[in-house]
């Protein structure tokens, strides 16, 4: 579980607010029809709810009598890779004869900081000095810059992105 963060704001103008979520990690081994199937997501808590123990006890008795299936779950476990958060910005109108390519302009920004992890007024106040901040959420979308956060990482309470990449919508 994860709680006591600070929502990402998307203006340097919003106030900041300490986040009333919790995010749940879980790992899943039966599909409904109880079926192996195994995955893992992350959600707000409200969306998840424990087992009844009905089918507590029935995966029980299910784990008991096959142990390959309990095996390859934990096998399963160890070997997934933690759940990265994602931050989509998109731009428009980013056309015209002074214009750098988007990808272009992206890179002389964060190709330098983000291996160091940036927060996302970090990237909101380099937005405004590469001269994007206007071009943010202007219609029709063009481009998109997309933050990762591996693992859902935070300093200070704040999600911390350390890689990106550019997108042609």
């Amino acid at each position: 579980m994860l709680r006591g963060f600070t929502e990402d704001r998307w203006s340097l103008d919003e106030p900041l607010k300490a986040s009333g979520h919790t995010l749940v990690f879980c790992h899943r081994l039966l599909s409904a029809a109880w079926r192996r199937s195994f995955s893992h997501q992350c959600c707000e808590a409200s969306l998840a709810s424990p087992l009844s123990s009905l089918d507590l006890e029935k995966l029980e008795t299910l784990l008991a009598s096959d142990r390959k299936l309990g095996a390859a779950f934990q096998k399963y476990q160890t070997a997934a890779k933690p759940i990265d958060r994602i931050a989509n910005l998109r731009f428009g109108e980013i056309t015209g004869p002074d214009a750098k390519p988007f990808s272009h302009t992206c890179e002389e920004m964060l190709a330098h900081r983000i291996a160091e992890g940036l927060t996302m007024d970090d990237v909101l106040q380099l937005l405004h000095q590469y001269g994007l901040a206007s071009r943010k959420g202007k219609l029709p979308s063009q481009a998109t810059l997309q933050l990762i956060s591996p693992g859902h990482e935070l300093r200070g309470g704040r999600f911390l992105y350390r890689r990106y990449r550019t997108l042609a919508f």
